[in-house]
């Protein structure tokens, strides 16, 4: 079975998020086991379990268990879901 990833961006955002609610990015990027080189590139592929300890350091240095439901209210992941494809909103139908 393949390993199941998620793109880089998606990380970077909750970064973004988490930091702006007083995490450390340092702090966070050890606990997830994941360097800035690989988020450069917002379609670089991260390892699922690696943006799982991701959020969970963020909810936990952030004192927010609902830091998920808040990131996923901010332009940052609406406009990541928005370039790949996940937002049905702006899916169309071939013509």
């Amino acid at each position: 079975m393949p390993e199941l990833t998620v793109a880089a961006g998606l990380a970077r955002g909750l970064i973004e998020v988490a930091a702006s609610k007083g995490a450390r990015e340092e702090s966070l990027l050890a606990r997830a086991g994941l360097s800035r080189a690989e988020l450069e590139d917002q379609d670089n592929r991260i390892p699922l379990p690696k943006y799982v300890a991701l959020m969970r350091a963020g909810k936990e240095l952030c004192n927010d268990p609902a830091l998920a439901l808040h990131y996923g209210e901010t332009p940052i992941s609406r406009g990541t879901q928005a370039r790949r494809g996940l937002d049905d909103r702006h899916a169309r139908e071939p013509e």
